[in-house]
């Protein structure tokens, strides 16, 4: 149950520390700098490559193994990281430099982050609460030093995500935290430091997964690549952005451009294309991510996409086949994958409404529109497809800027829906919230994130009521 709240939020934010960035000679040197872009770039780590102190060299390994642990999602990887993690702490050693003090704690933190990944809730926490208390120890023995900053703003960011449903957990094991105060953090570091890069990405990535802004994290995303970044680390994490603010166009261009060589990127670049109605390049796509990937988690997800394609293209032959492979393959370890479970109890959906619901998703808005007008509500039998029809189109025209027919959707979603437990009348109320704020009508805003946590058992409910408590402790 932890686990399921803190993941998502756990992951996509470490993984925002993973951008290159000028390393100022003071703290680590040329050579050290290139073999951090390596690992970090996911280009290939040769440490006999590089002049590298003992320490910095300790570190660098720990974090190769950490992100082929991330990224892969085997249990052996698991395994051979804990390892070379432990081996890594004891030859940074003891010293009480503030340098080695950072290194040590970002191995905690991996360590951390590695076991929450792979269902350790408890290790995990216990491995998080003594990284927080260190970086406690650090920060107020060494203010001003930016290494600490950044590490206490990350930490400040992630516990203040916590829904208030889950507050027990930070109460249990001494954890205090704001999204408002970590933003801060991050913001002082200053342009010219050789942590300015990931503490931006950090930024950005509150901004959209806890605050619902992917519009501006997909600007500072371009900016940095038209800085000359680019790494498929980068590449992976800018998709994940633009698929988030509605730009699957986007996602597949970069994709193309970039062919990052990392096989979620395959993953999200199989979901842009299906958003784009291009079944047959995202059944491509989706079974070079099968082909690649080596994890049990988004098998499940992967699965139900092929069955899409080949349900939303004709072949119901093909799509029968994928269909009943989706129960009996992977795991439930990600929101994704337990929708997709959840979909094979309930059959095949409503092929209309799923596509528009893909459309609107990818950003393709005329195509959406379009079928949204061929689609009077008396044509839809269930009162469950008459609902999501209504929310769907409150959801297009909340991306196509029209606030107050989009308030109109979401109200009549909410109130049609009555008692149901359905995801669309809590996520109509999250919509609100955010609506209402732009408008500036800050009662109702707060009324309506409120709203959300009324709603009891349905799907989507960690990641919209963790959305929720972000709004309220951050503008209210």
């Amino acid at each position: 149950m932890v686990r399921e709240s803190l993941i998502l939020i756990f992951l996509n934010l470490l993984l925002a520390v993973l951008l290159p960035c000028q390393l100022p000679a003071q703290e680590i040197s040329p050579s050290e700098f290139l073999a951090y872009k390596a690992v970090i770039g996911r280009s290939g780590y040769d440490r006999g490559s590089y002049n590298l102190r003992p320490e910095i060299e300790a570190y660098l390994e720990s974090y190769d193994a950490f992100l082929h642990a991330l990224l892969t999602g085997t249990p052996t990887s698991h395994e051979k990281f804990e390892v070379i993690a432990e081996q890594s702490a004891n030859r940074i050693g003891e010293d009480q430099l503030p340098l080695h003090l950072f290194l040590q704690n970002e191995i905690g933190l991996q360590r951390a982050f590695v076991k929450l990944k792979f269902g350790q809730e408890l290790a995990s926490l216990w491995q998080m609460r003594q990284s927080y208390r260190i970086a406690r120890e650090n920060i107020t023995l060494y203010p001003d030093y930016i290494p600490f900053q950044r590490t206490w703003g990350l930490l400040q960011i992630l516990v203040g995500a916590i829904p208030d449903n889950y507050q027990w957990v930070p109460r249990i094991f001494g954890f205090t935290g704001s999204i408002h105060d970590g933003q801060e953090l991050l913001q002082k570091v200053p342009g010219d430091h050789w942590l300015y890069g990931e503490s931006q990405v950090i930024l950005q990535l509150t901004s959209s997964y806890l605050l619902e802004d992917s519009k501006h994290a997909v600007q500072d995303f371009r900016k940095l690549i038209n800085s000359g970044w680019d790494s498929p680390m980068f590449s992976y994490l800018y998709m994940t952005v633009l698929i988030r603010n509605h730009q699957a166009a986007e996602a597949i261009q970069h994709f193309n451009d970039h062919r990052p060589h990392i096989p979620l990127a395959y993953y999200l670049a199989g979901n842009a294309y299906l958003q784009a109605g291009e079944y047959a390049m995202a059944t491509k796509i989706f079974k070079q991510f099968e082909g690649e990937y080596a994890g049990e988690d988004f098998r499940k997800d992967t699965k139900y996409k092929l069955f899409l394609s080949s349900y939303l293209s004709g072949n119901k032959t093909l799509a029968a086949e994928y269909f009943s492979q989706i129960s009996i393959i992977g795991s439930i370890s990600t929101e994704s994958d337990r929708y997709a479970a959840k979909a094979v109890e309930s059959g095949y959906p409503n092929a209309t409404i799923m596509r528009i619901r893909l459309a609107t998703d990818g950003g393709f808005y005329r195509k959406a529109e379009e079928l949204v007008t061929q689609s009077p509500l008396e044509d839809f039998k269930t009162k469950e497809e008459q609902v999501e029809l209504i929310y769907r189109k409150a959801r297009l025209y909340h991306f196509t800027n029209k606030p107050d027919k989009a308030i109109q959707a979401y109200l009549q979603t909410i109130e049609m829906q009555d008692k149901e437990n359905w995801y669309f009348a809590p996520n109509s109320c999250l919509q609100l919230g955010y609506l209402y704020l732009d408008k500036n009508e800050r009662s109702l805003a707060q009324e309506y994130f409120r709203k959300t946590f009324d709603y009891r058992a349905y799907e989507y409910k960690k990641g919209i009521d963790r959305k929720a408590h972000s709004a309220l402790v951050t503008y209210f």
